[in-house]
């Protein structure tokens, strides 16, 4: 009879953490982070987005990895996280919510979302090391995603201008 009042107030408490937690105010900008797990780009991406995310993540930043695709589930996305050391949260976007709301087309795109106004400031490629599906710079001479978030970050009116990202095609379902 113990272990059973001790386990349901273990069970009690818990539940009231998660609704503490749950209650937590959203932040007001994030990052998504549109990836797939079998995209090299997106693989070489992780980390210079690691770096990213160590940089400008806050209490009013925040960035989301999404996987827009039907092969991706937890195990597929937990083994990328694991293979490529990814800090920050990824999820799987299966049924195309967010892909479709941010208009994404390929992986990796960035989109930085404002929560509180509901729209987009900036979308598109996170610097330009591809010019081409394939194609590599030897240097990279533009950080677009990085920029933004400065500009962001010193509560700049615009952010630059969004712009196409280069990458693996997302395949929408029919």
């Amino acid at each position: 009879m113990r272990l059973l009042l001790a386990n349901l107030l273990l069970l009690l408490s818990a539940a009231s953490f998660a609704t503490v937690e749950n209650r937590l105010p959203e932040t007001r900008y994030v990052v998504y982070l549109f990836l797939a797990e079998d995209c090299i780009i997106c693989q070489q991406y992780t980390p210079l987005l690691n770096e990213l995310y160590r940089e400008f993540a806050s209490r009013d930043l925040e960035f989301i990895g999404l996987f827009p695709n039907r092969f991706s589930n937890t195990r597929t996305i937990e083994a990328f996280r694991d293979k490529f050391k990814v800090e920050f949260p990824l999820k799987t976007d299966y049924f195309q919510t967010k892909a479709t709301a941010m208009a994404a087309k390929v992986t990796p795109q960035a989109v930085i979302y404002d929560r509180q106004l509901e729209r987009i400031l900036y979308s598109g490629r996170i610097d330009n090391t591809y010019y081409a599906l394939g194609q590599r710079r030897r240097v990279t001479t533009s950080s677009e995603l990085k920029t933004a978030l400065q500009a962001l970050q010193a509560g700049a009116a615009e952010l630059p201008a969004s712009n196409e990202a280069v990458g693996c095609l997302i395949q929408y379902h029919q």
